[in-house]
């Protein structure tokens, strides 16, 4: 079985070709989602219509609304993944093997400068880029090894490749 993370399910439901057409390589019956993720995401679409309500978006509120209500129908076709103290203990492993991964993946970095390249702050996936290394609860983080004086992020070549 293949459980999505927030940051893939996103991805499917906006129909990014690249996402949808790895996850339409697994059976359906193999594809699951965590309840964690449908909580992120519904959260976040919480969060669009405050912030459409506040007019702090160029969002209206009724599109907010639509936007969540999709989300809704969408959520309905998908296979949960109850949240039991099993999967707290393979979530919280996981997230000690992500942080052990990229500490190992920045040493590398220190020692191997030419495996990476940058992203400039102008660049258009630069934010969401940003927001993935910062976010270590997130299971599709970018490796980086910093940032440039400038504020361009280095990013492991391979990775990117993937993004």
């Amino acid at each position: 079985m293949i459980a999505f993370d927030t940051d893939v399910l996103t991805e499917i439901l906006l129909g990014n070709a690249t996402f949808v057409q790895r996850a339409a390589v697994i059976p359906v019956r193999e594809q699951a989602v965590p309840v964690i993720v449908i909580e992120e995401i519904i959260r976040g679409r919480l969060n669009i219509i405050r912030q459409a309500e506040a007019g702090r978006v160029n969002v209206s509120i009724a599109r907010a609304y639509e936007l969540f209500e999709e989300t809704f129908r969408d959520f309905r076709r998908l296979h949960l993944l109850s949240h039991t103290p099993q999967a707290e203990a393979l979530y919280q492993k996981d997230k000690s093997d992500l942080r052990a991964l990229l500490k190992k993946k920045i040493d590398h970095a220190k020692a191997q400068p030419e495996a990476y390249t940058t992203i400039p702050a102008s660049a258009p996936f630069y934010r969401k880029a940003l927001d993935n290394i910062r976010n270590t609860k997130s299971y599709s983080v970018i490796l980086s090894r910093g940032q440039s004086p400038s504020g361009a992020l280095y990013v492991d070549k391979e990775i990117l490749v993937d993004f």
